[in-house]
């Protein structure tokens, strides 16, 4: 994974709300291989797998026979036409005045040494300790990071992120979580009472140099291994993760219906 670490100009920003019907974002339960291209992540993995499928509960992928297309197996709500993984297509995109340019607040401070990386199972996520917010992109305030996770495939190169861009994948895909502080207390409670959220998804393509912004990021996932593993991360700057440029990105707005 060292060389996985160029993000893309692609961003997709995802206005997730409850007044907009027939959008799904889905995700069943258990995805194989998001803990990464460390061997001992693989064989946890498969634990999980066999124990989730001696319990009945529902197992998932991207691809294969647990991919996409039979996810409506385990879950009705994913069955609708308009769910995520997404597949962004430039001819059905249109140039929106309305939305305006990201505004990033905080993005460039480095990050407290509180902040902590856990295994939750289907994915690795960063828990954010300290003040990141956005606006623009048409969403309806200032909106503060709460989390960052990570989709990733098997090894460099492979596709591994969650969305798509004209049926194209990538290696790597970073998706941030917000949510309105000025209506809600917390990311959770915002997702409860099924109002608006944002996340901000940035997908990463392979360059022939390493991206030292990323250094914590790889050596907290050697402690993260198994499933509910926690560790501290080394202090990053969250902007060095995205790209240069913002001035270019994908919107799309969908419904808060969760399947977990």
């Amino acid at each position: 994974m060292r060389r996985l670490l160029e993000p893309c100009w692609w961003i997709l920003f995802l206005k997730i709300t409850s007044s907009v019907l027939h959008y799904v974002v889905c995700f069943p339960a258990l995805t194989e291989g998001y803990v990464g291209t460390l061997q001992e992540s693989r064989q946890d993995s498969s634990v999980q797998i066999r124990r989730r499928k001696a319990s009945g509960d529902p197992y998932w992928a991207y691809s294969g026979a647990y991919g996409p297309e039979h996810w409506v197996t385990s879950s009705v709500s994913c069955g609708g036409s308009h769910q995520s993984p997404i597949d962004i297509l430039d001819h059905h995109a249109r140039v929106g005045d309305e939305y305006q340019e990201l505004q990033l607040d905080g993005f460039d401070n480095e990050s407290s040494n509180k902040t902590w990386m856990k295994n939750t199972g289907k994915t690795v996520a960063i828990l954010l300790k300290d003040d990141y917010f956005v606006s623009g992109a048409g969403l309806p305030g200032r909106f503060k990071a709460e989390k960052v996770e990570f989709h990733w495939g098997h090894s460099n190169g492979s596709a591994g992120s969650e969305h798509s861009v004209n049926g194209r994948r990538f290696p790597v895909e970073m998706q941030i979580f917000f949510y309105n502080p000025d209506d809600f207390d917390s990311f959770q409670t915002a997702i409860s009472e099924n109002r608006i959220i944002g996340a901000m998804a940035i997908f990463f393509q392979v360059s022939p140099r390493d991206n030292s912004a990323l250094d914590p990021i790889i050596h907290g996932l050697k402690g993260v291994v198994h499933h509910e593993k926690e560790t501290f991360l080394d202090p990053f700057i969250l902007r060095d993760l995205l790209p240069a440029s913002l001035g270019s990105y994908y919107s799309k707005t969908m419904s808060s219906q969760w399947s977990t």
